[in-house]
């Protein structure tokens, strides 16, 4: 929930810092025997708008992998000082070896890291009404709403909350301070260093505020602002990390404070959260350096022979000798090689960084019609692309890739929609296949996607519901109504979401009853009002809802 209670200050991608542009091996492939090293250029760059701090460019081994060791002084790592926005360098780091344990089959695989620290902050309007106010607001039919909290860009981004607005005069409520990671690609730090400044002015409270807690220690600045540091007993077990966004990890804490009484009718202040000098760890595999047999000739006759006489890695010999044909078990028997069926018999090639999915297609039309088992070696995936899929429609069939030639689910026949081989949540809509949770585009210029339901165990009032809306003209409001079920104690419940005008936005909400299979959503646009109905087509516990381009019940 904290994910969808702060938005950026400006319409991006994703919030971003220092990334890792690229990182590529100086070679694809390096013998066992240590003689050839390879290096990792590392391209980096400042694409956030704040200046990073003590950045560290490293490389690490994670398999098959050492530090060359005949090198005195490798550099696997760089360090700035500063690195400016829209600043970029490379660092060449290594050399890196075959460890001693690696074969002739193996890959090397290394992880580079670009850590830096990075300062974010977040804003929050607060509103407050007295007893009048809030009767007349009841008599309008308009009701407590969600208030976003604006927050600068940057890997980590802190959410502000206070519960749905406006707070009641002389009512006891609280600040909830969440740290996010809004990157799949690296961790979030706190350590000693990284400082939590909080300001909720005193025109909004009674009295004072106190953010302490277990794991934190606070001090005052002013009668409006606190400093919090995490405590030092919770930092004696290591830095607090908080993972990945799809983790779904956070780190939060609680300002309590009591709301003034000295409100006539209404006002509204701005609440703030500043934090400073956390680590952001950005981070990139880098895999298939194909470990090869030593180059040249040993230094004895027999060494040669040696080398030929194994099977491992030689997928040339396949099929050498009298009266006999290369055939897809010998060949599977070589390390490294994969099968390709040709019009007589087949040939054994080797597996290169630069094998592709097409690769593993037969070469010839005779494959289909003798009836061989020509789609073996893509199903088998024996060089571990890990990205291809048959397809027999072709007249000698196809070995695609997901990721170059299908892409989505628009690419997929019809027939392979409900398998969905690629992972990618799809589904058959009007003989069209679609991601699960999206609908037709809607003909005032709005599209639902995403539409995703979840209960967990059955708990009232606790069923989550959320989807991303991309639309044509900018968006205002959201408002999602639970239609009518068995297990609400409502005939309808009814969650509303003001918004900065944008084109794309995205809602999430889990105070709904449990069970909830039906949902209206009301989009408000600049171009007028747009409904949308979700309906779950299986158990809400975890559904993807099937989404209409009309209001339920019409």
């Amino acid at each position: 929930q904290q994910q969808r209670n702060v938005h950026p200050e400006k319409a991006i991608s994703y919030p971003k810092g220092v990334e890792i542009i690229s990182a590529k091996p100086t070679t694809p492939s390096v013998p066992r025997d240590q003689t050839i090293p390879v290096r990792i250029y590392t391209q980096i760059k400042n694409e956030g708008d704040m200046t990073a701090r003590n950045l560290t460019v490293k490389a690490s081994c994670e398999q098959y992998c050492q530090v060359d060791p005949s090198v005195k002084e490798p550099q696997t790592e760089k360090t700035y000082e500063k690195f400016i926005p829209g600043y970029a360098d490379i660092a060449l780091l290594g050399p890196f070896v075959p460890s001693d344990d690696a074969r002739e089959r193996h890959f090397m695989k290394l992880k580079i890291y670009a850590e830096y620290r990075y300062s974010t902050n977040t804003s929050l309007d607060i509103r407050v009404v007295d007893r009048n106010e809030l009767e007349r607001m009841f008599q309008e039919n308009n009701y407590f709403k969600t208030t976003v909290s604006i927050g600068k860009p940057s890997p980590a981004m802190l959410s502000l909350n206070v519960g749905p607005q406006p707070l009641i005069a002389g009512s006891k409520m609280g600040l909830l301070v969440s740290v996010l990671n809004t990157r799949n690609n690296g961790e979030i730090y706190l350590d000693e260093n990284t400082v939590f400044r909080i300001k909720i002015p005193s025109e909004l409270r009674a009295g004072d505020f106190d953010c302490s807690a277990s794991y934190l220690t606070c001090n005052r600045l002013d009668d409006e602002t606190q400093e919090c540091r995490i405590a030092k007993d919770v930092l004696d077990e290591g830095i607090v990390t908080i993972k990945p966004k799809r983790k779904n990890t956070i780190f939060s804490f609680f300002c309590p404070f009591e709301v003034t009484e000295n409100v006539n009718r209404s006002i509204t202040r701005l609440a703030s959260a500043q934090l400073i000098d956390y680590i952001y760890s950005a981070q990139q595999t880098v895999g298939n350096i194909q470990i090869t047999y030593p180059l040249g000739i040993g230094s004895k006759k027999e060494d040669l022979g040696e080398k030929i006489s194994k099977s491992e890695g030689n997928c040339a010999k396949c099929g050498k000798g009298w009266f006999k044909d290369c055939d897809r078990d010998e060949c599977d028997e070589l390390s490294n090689c994969y099968f390709v069926v040709e019009k007589i018999g087949g040939n054994c090639r080797r597996c290169t960084s630069e094998t592709s999915c097409k690769d593993y297609e037969p070469n010839s039309w005779a494959a289909d019609k003798i009836g061989k088992d020509e789609s073996k070696t893509c199903e088998d995936d024996p060089c571990n692309l890990n990205d291809c899929v048959w397809r027999s429609h072709t007249w000698k069939g196809e070995c695609l890739s997901c990721s170059k030639d299908i892409k989505s689910c628009s690419g997929y026949e019809k027939d392979e929609c409900e398998a969905d081989p690629c992972g990618f949540n799809c589904t058959l809509k009007n003989d069209k296949c679609i991601p699960m949770g999206t609908s037709e585009p809607h003909p005032g210029g709005c599209k639902i996607e995403n539409a995703y339901g979840h209960d967990p165990g059955h708990i009232e009032h606790e069923t989550e519901f959320s989807f991303d809306v991309n639309c044509e003209s900018k968006i205002s409001k959201i408002t999602v109504t639970a239609k009518k079920f068995s297990d609400c104690t409502k005939d309808e419940e009814i969650h509303t979401e003001t918004i900065s005008p944008a084109t794309t936005s995205s809602f999430s909400y889990n105070n709904f009853c449990d069970n909830a299979k039906e949902f209206n959503i009301k989009i408000e646009t600049t171009s007028g009002d747009i409904n949308f109905c979700a309906t779950c087509p299986g158990d809400p516990d975890n559904c993807y809802y099937s989404v209409t381009p009309y209001a339920c019940g019409q």
